[in-house]
């Protein structure tokens, strides 16, 4: 072979191998920046840790201990280049998030504090290290690589002390999985949701490792059972570390499953627990098949009510409450309401609807009826009206008692009650009497109003617009939920709530300060159903699935419900095909809500080449399931309605089964691009 040929070959055989020796050099390079950048954070967070522990708080002029945690643990994380604009979102390049949880002195966990003297103090750090190599970023924009120390504070300022049995903390909020949760995915339109991977085959989630034992729910005092989750199969033990000395095993079990809807695949209640769990003492939970462990501390009395796990990836609701008498059903027969039916006097402001006054050849006479006097002419409808009609009208002097607003047709006469003032009115939170007592939160519901512009038929979506108050001076700084109830018959119509069954549509309030109130509008994705010729009603519901601890649990149903009548049926929708493969697509959807949370009654779609083919609500774990799944690629979207936004997530290029296609929700402007 000549020369000139011997360097031509190799030269075409360099150009062969020179892509991949340059990808294993890329592949050094991003391996040793990723870990520089988890060795820094990690380091961070022990050095914020530490310097909480110390009790100090002399960073600045002005003592404040949590920011001087956050500041020292900010200093030694500046070690890597930080995305410092305030409005970063999660999936920038160089995002970070400090993060200090701690203990106060009633063994409680609270965010953004240091911790009580004694008790332990968790500091976590997040940081998106960028993937700045031109052949690999295509493939992952970013990773994510977090750290995570807990110690216990110093005595501070006395000798000595005794710490036993606190040296644990109590769960936090669970942090995403390393290597395997992805970065938030993209939304159809650009803007404050998150970006998408650039190949959807590269985005898939690696297979499953190890699943840590948890506990899966607060343990409270007296209660002889703890519920446990982790991998099937691990051989986990209770031990109470409160105890002096050794600490005794206090109950044993074997986790059972593969089940659904809890954070592994595993699941087991262990019981019996002896003694009983005890409040205040710190509680460990050790897996003697992995090693793996988790702690938490008893409560002395239970959270603020939530509903339970259902194991399925629809959210459902089995009623507690007693049936109370409820209004009727809706007469066919003309009739009257008065809104508001009492006033507190002496100046009233109220609106008068009739219904079914079908009658048109007759005028509509409206009278005044005060208590024991003869009635007086308010209006006149003239012939020719519509069945329906409303009137708003004024009086500024009227006597305390009760009172009949009438309506005369020729031989039909209908009347509707006020009484004045109110019986057991709630003063509102502009009349609060001062107390050096707080009072609890209450949550109320104004009547739902109808936006959408007739002819209203069914089956179409609609809108309606409600307004909730908080009457208590206590804030309600949870996430509940107001529904919408389209036509539910008498036996769904409980004293507390209605069966979700019903609900037509919902919105999520993330918090409601005592005192004050919301106006929210809530869209009904299918509108009215059943083909009725009759007034429709719609009710309104607060708190409708009872998470929030209220004062008053009986006063959350808008009495009286809103009648829309002239409801025009139209033939069902053609339902949507059901899946005929046999693989499985599911996971957890969640909210940043301070971290990133389980997100209950998340619409989850699940989409191919942009047709919806199945649609599930997420359980309170999160958790969402779709079966029968073809073999092929799909997309998973998130949607919720969270105050006055919408939150929006997905997943793209999923590929069945995959039982980890979790899905992070952040605000998008733009909506939800699917319905149910």
């Amino acid at each position: 072979m000549s020369q000139r040929k011997a360097k031509g070959q190799a030269l075409a055989e360099f150009a062969l191998i020179i892509v991949v020796l340059l990808l294993l050099v890329f592949i050094i390079i991003e391996t040793s920046r990723i870990l520089w950048g988890w060795v820094t954070v990690q380091n961070a967070a022990r050095e914020g840790a530490r310097y909480a522990t110390t009790g100090r708080d002399d960073c600045a002029a002005v003592p404040d201990r949590l920011g001087c945690v956050i500041s020292r643990t900010h200093d030694i994380l500046s070690a890597l280049p930080l995305n410092e604009d305030p409005n970063r979102l999660f999936e920038d390049d160089n995002y970070y998030l400090i993060e200090v949880y701690g203990v106060d002195q009633n063994n409680q966990l609270i965010a953004n504090f240091p911790g009580a003297a004694g008790k332990p103090v968790i500091v976590r750090v997040y940081y998106r290290v960028p993937i700045i190599t031109p052949l690999l970023r295509p493939i992952r924009e970013s990773l994510m690589v977090f750290g995570q120390v807990t110690l216990t504070n110093e005595a501070f300022n006395s000798l000595g002390g005794d710490s036993a049995g606190v040296g644990v903390p109590p769960p936090i909020p669970p942090l995403p999985t390393p290597g395997v949760t992805p970065s938030p995915t993209a939304t159809p339109t650009t803007g404050a949701s998150p970006t998408a991977t650039g190949t959807s085959t590269i985005t898939v989630t690696p297979s499953p490792t190890r699943c840590n034992t948890r506990f899966e729910d607060n343990l409270i005092q007296g209660d002889t059972w703890a519920d446990v989750t982790g991998d099937v199969g691990g051989n986990v033990i209770l031990y109470d570390l409160s105890v002096a000395g050794t600490p005794p095993a206090i109950g044993t079990a074997v986790i059972d499953g593969p089940f659904g809807g809890h954070d592994c695949p595993g699941f087991v209640r262990i019981a019996p627990v002896a003694p009983p769990l005890s409040g205040g003492h710190v509680i460990l939970v050790s897996n003697n098949s992995d090693g793996s462990e988790d702690t938490a501390i008893v409560l002395t009395a239970p959270p603020s009510p939530t509903p339970s796990p259902t194991g399925t990836a629809t959210a459902t609701f089995a009623p507690t409450g007693t049936p109370t008498p409820t209004p009727s059903a809706t007469p066919a027969t003309p009739f009257i309401i008065v809104f508001p039916s009492c006033q507190a006097g002496p100046g009233i402001n109220i609106t008068i609807e009739g219904h079914n006054w079908t009658n048109a050849s007759l005028p509509i006479t409206l009278f005044w009826v005060p208590q024991g006097q003869s009635g007086q002419v308010i209006t006149t409808i003239p012939a020719g009206h519509a069945p329906s009609f409303t009137f708003s009208w004024s009086n500024p002097n009227v006597p305390q008692g009760s009172h009949l607003v009438r309506a005369v047709s020729g031989t039909t006469i209908k009347e509707a009650p006020l009484t004045v003032p109110c019986p057991n009115i709630t003063p509102t939170a502009t009349i609060f009497p001062p107390t050096s007592t707080p009072n609890p939160a209450d949550l109320i519901i104004g009547r739902p109003e109808l936006l959408s512009t007739p002819p209203i038929v069914e089956y179409r979506p609609l809108q309606f617009r409600v307004s909730i108050t908080n009457t208590g001076t206590i804030e309600v700084n949870n996430q509940f939920f107001t529904d919408l109830f389209l036509d539910p018959p008498d036996s769904a119509i409980y004293s507390d709530t209605i069966s979700l069954l019903y609900s037509g549509g919902y919105r999520a309030v993330s918090s409601l300060a005592g005192g004050a109130s919301r106006v929210l509008t809530i869209s009904v994705p299918l509108g009215f159903s059943g083909g009725l010729t009759v007034t429709r009603t719609v009710y309104g519901v607060v708190d409708s699935i009872l998470q929030i601890d209220e004062s008053n649990e009986f006063n959350n149903i808008s009495i009286p419900p809103l009648y829309v009548p002239n409801v025009t049926p139209a033939p069902s929708p053609t339902p949507s095909p059901t899946p005929d493969g046999i693989d499985r697509i599911s996971g957890v959807v969640r909210s940043f809500i301070f971290n990133w949370v389980p997100q209950f009654r998340a619409q989850v779609f699940l989409v191919s080449g942009g047709n919806v083919l199945a649609y599930t609500e997420t359980n309170s774990n999160g958790y969402y399931e779709f079966n029968g799944v073809a073999v092929g690629t799909y997309e998973v979207y998130a949607c919720l309605d969270v105050d006055t936004e919408t939150h929006v997530g997905s997943r793209t290029g999923i590929a069945p089964p995959n039982p980890f296609a979790d899905i992070f929700m952040l605000s998008d402007p733009a909506g939800c691009p699917y319905a149910p």
